[in-house]
């Protein structure tokens, strides 16, 4: 059976057979959503969603393009848009900066 990860609740239906854990994934989803983005910011920062990536090796540029596209997924499933979360991100990384 192929499985057509653009159709979320067919997915969550054929993976996550049990209703009871079905729902505890998409809670989690929702709760990420809702009260730690400032840890999907993290996530973020730490997988190049706000930067290129700079990386000659062909083979580690398309692990770290991985890493962003599952980081975007998690984003997406979350209901939260990557782009609120640079703001974030925006502080004054200096030495003894503040912002």
């Amino acid at each position: 059976m192929k499985i057509k990860f653009e159709n979320w609740p067919n997915w969550f239906r054929t993976v996550w057979g049990d209703d009871q854990r079905r729902m505890e994934v998409i809670r989690g989803y929702i709760a990420f959503g809702g009260q730690f983005k400032a840890t999907l910011a993290d996530i973020a920062l730490r997988n190049h969603v706000f930067a290129p990536i700079n990386e000659p090796n062909a083979h580690l540029a398309a692990i770290a393009e991985g890493r962003r596209q599952c980081a975007l997924e998690i984003f997406k499933l979350a209901n939260v848009d990557h782009l609120a979360l640079f703001e974030l991100t925006k502080i004054d990384r200096t030495q003894g900066g503040t912002k």
